[in-house]
Protein backbone atom coordinates (compact mmCIF):
# COMPACT_ATOMS: atom_id res chain seq x y z
CA UNK A 1 0.00 0.00 0.00
CA UNK A 2 2.93 2.28 0.43
CA UNK A 3 3.52 2.17 -3.45
CA UNK A 4 -0.44 3.28 -4.78
CA UNK A 5 -1.12 -0.59 -4.31
CA UNK A 6 -4.85 -1.46 -3.33
CA UNK A 7 -4.61 -5.11 -3.35
CA UNK A 8 -5.67 -6.72 0.17
CA UNK A 9 -4.17 -9.93 0.95
CA UNK A 10 -3.10 -12.24 3.76
CA UNK A 11 0.26 -11.59 4.98
CA UNK A 12 1.37 -15.42 3.51
CA UNK A 13 0.68 -14.08 -0.04
CA UNK A 14 1.96 -10.77 0.15
CA UNK A 15 5.60 -12.27 -1.30
CA UNK A 16 3.95 -14.16 -4.35
CA UNK A 17 2.03 -10.80 -4.51
CA UNK A 18 5.12 -8.64 -4.80
CA UNK A 19 6.97 -11.32 -7.59
CA UNK A 20 4.08 -11.10 -9.65
CA UNK A 21 3.54 -7.43 -9.48
CA UNK A 22 7.19 -5.93 -9.36
CA UNK A 23 6.99 -4.16 -12.51
CA UNK A 24 3.17 -2.48 -11.55
CA UNK A 25 4.83 -1.57 -8.08
CA UNK A 26 7.68 0.17 -9.47
CA UNK A 27 5.40 2.43 -11.75
CA UNK A 28 3.47 3.55 -9.19
CA UNK A 29 6.69 4.02 -7.22
CA UNK A 30 7.67 6.08 -10.35
CA UNK A 31 4.47 7.95 -10.40
CA UNK A 32 4.65 8.25 -6.67
CA UNK A 33 8.17 9.94 -6.68
CA UNK A 34 7.03 12.29 -9.55
CA UNK A 35 3.92 13.44 -7.72
CA UNK A 36 6.20 14.22 -4.68
CA UNK A 37 9.37 15.54 -6.83
CA UNK A 38 6.10 18.31 -7.80
CA UNK A 39 4.86 19.11 -4.76
CA UNK A 40 8.50 19.87 -3.62
CA UNK A 41 9.14 21.91 -6.65
CA UNK A 42 6.20 23.63 -6.29
CA UNK A 43 7.21 24.04 -2.19
CA UNK A 44 10.39 25.28 -3.53
CA UNK A 45 8.43 27.55 -5.93
CA UNK A 46 6.07 28.77 -2.54
CA UNK A 47 8.64 29.06 -0.50
CA UNK A 48 10.85 31.22 -2.48
CA UNK A 49 8.34 33.89 -3.09
CA UNK A 50 7.24 33.68 0.88
CA UNK A 51 10.82 34.12 1.48
CA UNK A 52 11.08 36.94 -0.74
CA UNK A 53 7.97 38.74 0.47
CA UNK A 54 8.89 37.81 4.24
CA UNK A 55 12.26 39.71 3.50
CA UNK A 56 10.87 42.81 2.04
CA UNK A 57 7.88 42.61 4.86
CA UNK A 58 10.84 42.82 7.04
CA UNK A 59 12.85 45.33 4.99
CA UNK A 60 9.69 48.20 4.95
CA UNK A 61 9.04 47.07 8.73
CA UNK A 62 12.73 47.61 9.88
CA UNK A 63 12.67 51.05 7.62
CA UNK A 64 8.93 52.08 9.14
CA UNK A 65 10.84 51.55 12.55
CA UNK A 66 13.93 53.64 11.50
CA UNK A 67 11.33 56.49 10.46
CA UNK A 68 9.15 56.25 13.61
CA UNK A 69 12.28 56.40 15.80
CA UNK A 70 13.13 59.67 13.84
CA UNK A 71 9.97 60.78 13.83
CA UNK A 72 9.87 60.68 17.75
CA UNK A 73 13.57 62.59 17.58
CA UNK A 74 11.95 65.43 15.88
CA UNK A 75 8.89 65.82 17.87
CA UNK A 76 10.50 65.31 21.31
CA UNK A 77 12.43 68.66 19.62
CA UNK A 78 9.16 70.62 19.06
CA UNK A 79 6.09 69.21 20.24
CA UNK A 80 4.29 69.88 23.79
CA UNK A 81 4.38 67.33 26.46
CA UNK A 82 0.84 66.13 25.63
CA UNK A 83 1.66 65.98 21.89
CA UNK A 84 4.71 63.55 23.01
CA UNK A 85 2.58 61.51 25.65
CA UNK A 86 -0.08 60.94 22.28
CA UNK A 87 2.45 60.32 20.37
CA UNK A 88 4.36 58.11 22.91
CA UNK A 89 1.39 55.67 22.98
CA UNK A 90 1.34 55.83 19.14
CA UNK A 91 4.79 54.48 18.97
CA UNK A 92 4.07 51.71 21.62
CA UNK A 93 1.34 50.57 19.84
CA UNK A 94 3.04 50.31 16.72
CA UNK A 95 5.94 48.84 18.57
CA UNK A 96 3.39 46.04 19.72
CA UNK A 97 1.84 45.36 16.19
CA UNK A 98 6.04 45.31 15.03
CA UNK A 99 6.56 42.78 17.58
CA UNK A 100 3.68 40.54 17.02
CA UNK A 101 4.21 40.88 13.40
CA UNK A 102 8.03 39.97 14.07
CA UNK A 103 6.60 36.98 15.66
CA UNK A 104 4.34 35.66 13.19
CA UNK A 105 7.25 36.14 10.93
CA UNK A 106 9.15 34.01 12.91
CA UNK A 107 6.25 31.59 13.12
CA UNK A 108 5.81 31.43 9.43
CA UNK A 109 9.93 30.81 8.83
CA UNK A 110 9.48 28.10 11.36
CA UNK A 111 6.40 25.93 9.56
CA UNK A 112 7.89 26.38 6.18
CA UNK A 113 11.20 25.31 7.52
CA UNK A 114 9.40 21.92 9.07
CA UNK A 115 7.31 21.37 5.58
CA UNK A 116 10.78 21.23 4.08
CA UNK A 117 11.65 18.85 6.33
CA UNK A 118 8.69 16.26 5.89
CA UNK A 119 8.77 16.70 2.17
CA UNK A 120 12.89 15.49 2.81
CA UNK A 121 11.87 12.77 5.21
CA UNK A 122 8.92 11.56 2.66
CA UNK A 123 11.54 11.56 -0.18
CA UNK A 124 13.69 9.24 1.69
CA UNK A 125 11.87 7.20 2.69
CA UNK A 126 10.07 6.70 -1.02
CA UNK A 127 13.65 7.35 -2.09
CA UNK A 128 14.67 3.98 -0.13
CA UNK A 129 11.25 1.84 -0.53
CA UNK A 130 12.20 2.21 -4.15
CA UNK A 131 15.99 1.26 -3.73
CA UNK A 132 14.41 -1.97 -2.12
CA UNK A 133 12.03 -2.77 -4.64
CA UNK A 134 14.50 -2.74 -7.51
CA UNK A 135 16.97 -4.41 -5.42
CA UNK A 136 14.23 -7.36 -5.26
CA UNK A 137 13.50 -7.07 -8.79
CA UNK A 138 17.05 -6.84 -9.64
CA UNK A 139 17.38 -10.34 -7.24
CA UNK A 140 14.31 -11.67 -9.10
CA UNK A 141 15.54 -10.81 -12.58
CA UNK A 142 19.35 -12.70 -11.72
CA UNK A 143 17.14 -15.38 -10.60
CA UNK A 144 14.72 -15.58 -13.87
CA UNK A 145 17.78 -15.25 -15.87
CA UNK A 146 19.89 -18.53 -14.09
CA UNK A 147 16.47 -20.56 -14.47
CA UNK A 148 16.18 -19.50 -18.14
CA UNK A 149 19.25 -20.49 -18.48
CA UNK A 150 19.36 -23.62 -16.95
CA UNK A 151 16.08 -24.38 -18.87
CA UNK A 152 17.85 -23.66 -22.24
CA UNK A 153 20.18 -26.29 -21.70
CA UNK A 154 17.46 -28.78 -20.87
CA UNK A 155 15.90 -27.54 -24.32
CA UNK A 156 18.91 -28.01 -25.78
CA UNK A 157 19.71 -31.76 -24.24
CA UNK A 158 16.05 -32.76 -25.28
CA UNK A 159 16.30 -31.61 -28.86
CA UNK A 160 19.69 -32.89 -28.99
CA UNK A 161 18.87 -36.26 -27.99
CA UNK A 162 15.88 -36.73 -30.26
CA UNK A 163 18.00 -35.48 -33.82
CA UNK A 164 20.83 -38.38 -32.28
CA UNK A 165 18.18 -40.87 -32.43
CA UNK A 166 18.82 -43.26 -34.90
CA UNK A 167 16.33 -43.73 -37.08
CA UNK A 168 18.20 -46.36 -39.98
CA UNK A 169 21.43 -48.02 -40.09
CA UNK A 170 23.67 -46.38 -38.15
CA UNK A 171 28.04 -47.22 -36.44
CA UNK A 172 27.89 -46.93 -32.59
CA UNK A 173 27.75 -44.88 -30.74
CA UNK A 174 23.67 -44.52 -31.49
CA UNK A 175 21.36 -43.32 -29.12
CA UNK A 176 17.76 -45.34 -29.57
CA UNK A 177 14.45 -43.63 -29.14
CA UNK A 178 11.72 -46.13 -27.31
CA UNK A 179 8.11 -44.25 -27.08
CA UNK A 180 4.99 -44.97 -26.14
CA UNK A 181 6.48 -46.25 -22.83
CA UNK A 182 3.10 -46.56 -20.97
CA UNK A 183 1.31 -48.91 -24.06
CA UNK A 184 4.68 -50.77 -24.02
CA UNK A 185 4.66 -51.39 -20.24
CA UNK A 186 0.94 -51.98 -19.86
CA UNK A 187 1.13 -54.54 -22.60
CA UNK A 188 4.46 -56.10 -21.89
CA UNK A 189 5.72 -55.72 -25.57
CA UNK A 190 8.78 -56.78 -26.83
CA UNK A 191 10.37 -53.83 -28.94
CA UNK A 192 13.20 -53.58 -30.94
CA UNK A 193 14.95 -50.62 -32.44
CA UNK A 194 16.15 -50.16 -35.60
CA UNK A 195 19.29 -51.51 -36.46
CA UNK A 196 22.63 -50.24 -36.09
CA UNK A 197 26.44 -51.39 -36.48
CA UNK A 198 28.98 -52.56 -33.54
CA UNK A 199 31.54 -49.85 -35.64
CA UNK A 200 32.32 -49.22 -39.52
CA UNK A 201 31.06 -52.43 -41.31
CA UNK A 202 30.81 -53.71 -37.94
CA UNK A 203 28.30 -56.57 -37.00
CA UNK A 204 24.54 -55.56 -37.50
CA UNK A 205 22.62 -55.72 -34.28
CA UNK A 206 19.44 -54.59 -32.69
CA UNK A 207 18.66 -53.85 -29.15
CA UNK A 208 15.46 -55.65 -27.30
CA UNK A 209 13.48 -53.42 -24.63
CA UNK A 210 10.93 -55.14 -22.82
CA UNK A 211 9.80 -52.15 -20.15
CA UNK A 212 7.60 -54.63 -18.08
CA UNK A 213 10.85 -56.94 -17.74
CA UNK A 214 10.38 -60.19 -18.45
CA UNK A 215 11.98 -63.50 -16.15
CA UNK A 216 13.59 -62.07 -12.88
CA UNK A 217 12.91 -58.73 -13.81
CA UNK A 218 9.27 -58.86 -14.63
CA UNK A 219 6.66 -56.16 -13.21
CA UNK A 220 10.03 -54.90 -11.30
CA UNK A 221 12.49 -53.91 -13.89
CA UNK A 222 13.18 -53.19 -17.46
CA UNK A 223 15.07 -55.77 -19.35
CA UNK A 224 17.47 -54.36 -22.16
CA UNK A 225 19.24 -57.16 -24.81
CA UNK A 226 21.90 -56.75 -27.34
CA UNK A 227 20.29 -59.04 -30.44
CA UNK A 228 22.99 -60.13 -33.48
CA UNK A 229 21.35 -59.76 -36.93
CA UNK A 230 22.16 -60.79 -40.39
CA UNK A 231 24.47 -58.21 -41.76
CA UNK A 232 26.40 -57.51 -44.95
CA UNK A 233 29.51 -57.43 -43.90
CA UNK A 234 29.35 -60.39 -42.07
CA UNK A 235 31.43 -62.64 -44.93
CA UNK A 236 34.16 -60.42 -43.71
CA UNK A 237 34.20 -60.45 -39.96
CA UNK A 238 35.28 -62.70 -37.49
CA UNK A 239 32.90 -64.99 -35.79
CA UNK A 240 31.87 -65.54 -33.25
CA UNK A 241 31.49 -61.84 -32.27
CA UNK A 242 33.54 -60.99 -29.12
CA UNK A 243 33.07 -57.61 -27.84
CA UNK A 244 31.78 -54.91 -25.16
CA UNK A 245 29.44 -52.93 -25.45
CA UNK A 246 28.00 -50.16 -22.59
CA UNK A 247 24.04 -49.57 -22.71
CA UNK A 248 23.50 -46.61 -20.71
CA UNK A 249 19.44 -45.15 -20.56
CA UNK A 250 19.96 -41.67 -20.75
CA UNK A 251 18.73 -38.65 -18.61
CA UNK A 252 16.62 -36.28 -20.29
CA UNK A 253 16.89 -32.94 -18.43
CA UNK A 254 20.59 -32.42 -18.41
CA UNK A 255 24.02 -34.36 -20.22
CA UNK A 256 24.58 -35.76 -16.57
CA UNK A 257 23.19 -38.11 -14.31
CA UNK A 258 22.98 -41.13 -16.47
CA UNK A 259 22.05 -44.48 -15.51
CA UNK A 260 24.05 -47.95 -16.65
CA UNK A 261 24.54 -51.17 -15.64
CA UNK A 262 27.53 -53.50 -15.88
CA UNK A 263 28.69 -53.44 -19.52
CA UNK A 264 27.45 -56.35 -21.78
CA UNK A 265 30.37 -58.47 -23.09
CA UNK A 266 30.84 -61.28 -25.68
CA UNK A 267 33.39 -63.85 -24.62
CA UNK A 268 34.26 -67.07 -25.73
CA UNK A 269 31.58 -68.02 -22.82
CA UNK A 270 28.95 -66.55 -24.96
CA UNK A 271 26.42 -68.91 -25.77
CA UNK A 272 26.62 -69.88 -29.93
CA UNK A 273 22.97 -68.86 -30.57
CA UNK A 274 24.18 -65.61 -29.16
CA UNK A 275 27.16 -64.59 -30.40
CA UNK A 276 27.22 -66.32 -33.67
CA UNK A 277 26.29 -65.27 -37.12
CA UNK A 278 22.78 -65.73 -37.57
CA UNK A 279 21.50 -68.58 -39.75
CA UNK A 280 19.59 -66.86 -43.16
CA UNK A 281 16.20 -69.18 -41.96
CA UNK A 282 16.19 -67.17 -38.63
CA UNK A 283 12.78 -65.16 -38.73
CA UNK A 284 13.57 -61.32 -38.86
CA UNK A 285 17.43 -62.43 -39.56
CA UNK A 286 17.95 -61.88 -36.13
CA UNK A 287 19.78 -64.11 -33.59
CA UNK A 288 17.67 -66.72 -31.79
CA UNK A 289 19.16 -65.64 -28.25
CA UNK A 290 20.11 -61.64 -27.22
CA UNK A 291 23.41 -60.71 -24.15
CA UNK A 292 21.93 -58.33 -21.80
CA UNK A 293 19.85 -58.36 -18.47
CA UNK A 294 16.44 -59.06 -17.35
CA UNK A 295 17.23 -56.77 -14.17
CA UNK A 296 18.83 -53.97 -16.11
CA UNK A 297 16.95 -51.26 -14.22
CA UNK A 298 14.75 -50.86 -11.30
CA UNK A 299 10.85 -49.53 -12.18
CA UNK A 300 11.25 -47.24 -9.05
CA UNK A 301 14.52 -46.07 -10.38
CA UNK A 302 13.45 -45.69 -14.08
CA UNK A 303 10.14 -43.44 -13.44
CA UNK A 304 11.87 -41.21 -10.26
CA UNK A 305 11.64 -37.48 -12.00
CA UNK A 306 13.40 -35.13 -9.93
CA UNK A 307 14.00 -31.06 -11.13
CA UNK A 308 17.69 -32.34 -12.53
CA UNK A 309 16.87 -35.79 -13.47
CA UNK A 310 14.65 -37.38 -15.55
CA UNK A 311 14.64 -41.01 -17.61
CA UNK A 312 11.11 -41.21 -18.93
CA UNK A 313 9.37 -37.96 -20.62
CA UNK A 314 6.96 -36.95 -22.85
CA UNK A 315 6.45 -40.90 -22.79
CA UNK A 316 9.70 -41.46 -24.30
CA UNK A 317 12.91 -43.44 -23.19
CA UNK A 318 16.25 -42.80 -24.69
CA UNK A 319 18.97 -45.52 -24.80
CA UNK A 320 22.95 -45.36 -25.90
CA UNK A 321 24.76 -48.25 -26.94
CA UNK A 322 28.48 -47.50 -27.07
CA UNK A 323 30.95 -50.20 -28.19
CA UNK A 324 34.14 -49.97 -25.83
CA UNK A 325 35.94 -53.18 -27.24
Amino acid sequence: HNVGCEVRMARKDQVKHKNAKMEQHLMLTNAKLLDTQKRLDQADETNRKTLNLLSSFETKLNSFSSDLHATKRKISATATKDELSDTNKKVTSINSVLSLTNSEVFKSKSKLVAFEQDMTTNNQQLSTQTNKLLKEQEERISTLEVMLTKQASYIQWGLLLHNMSISGDKACPVIVKVSEVASKNAQKIKWHSYPFYSDDKGYKMCLRVIVNGTGKGEGTHMSVFLYLMKGPYDANLKWPLSGTFVVTVLNQIKDHEHYNSNPVKFTEKTPSAISNKVDTKQPDEMARDGLGRNEFILHAELYKATPTCQYIKDDCIFIKVENVS
